[in-house]
């Protein structure tokens, strides 16, 4: 009886933790220089049906704005903020009771950046980013 019992709590346990590693979006990255100093790095997240990624910017009260948090930014200073290159649909949300912008299918995202004087970096730049979306599974939309 008690091997059956610990089977079956192992078994709810392995449950429960993959029910929380979803991942309904996929982000690809890629940079460009511009010119000698300046670039623009590029994200694209590609968002599972029945998923939508939040916009850059909401009103108070509602969920978190989708952000991206630079991680490491080793001879490389920001020039600007993160921008969308493609514009997120806008509608009233009756969950929030707001309007609210957000991207189903897929989104792009852009940062300007700037190199620095190369000396203390001995010629190499890196730009580490952590994105954190919040995601909704749109019941009602």
């Amino acid at each position: 009886m008690k091997q059956i019992l610990s089977l079956l709590i192992t078994l709810l346990a392995v449950t429960a933790l993959q029910a929380q590693m979803v991942d309904p979006v996929h982000w690809q990255s890629s940079t460009r220089m511009t010119d000698d100093t300046h670039g623009v790095v590029t994200l694209t997240a590609s968002i599972d049906n029945g998923w939508h990624l939040y916009g850059l910017s909401l009103p108070d009260g509602g969920p978190q704005a989708t952000e991206v948090e630079w991680t490491a930014l080793d001879g490389v200073t920001l020039d600007g903020k993160l921008t969308p290159a493609t514009q997120p649909k806008k509608q009233h949300d009756p969950t929030f009771d707001m309007d609210l912008s957000w991207w189903s299918g897929s989104a792009t995202l852009r940062e300007v950046h700037r190199h620095r004087p190369q000396v203390e970096h001995q010629g190499k730049s890196a730009l580490h980013g952590l994105q954190r979306p919040d995601l909704r599974r749109p019941h009602h939309l």
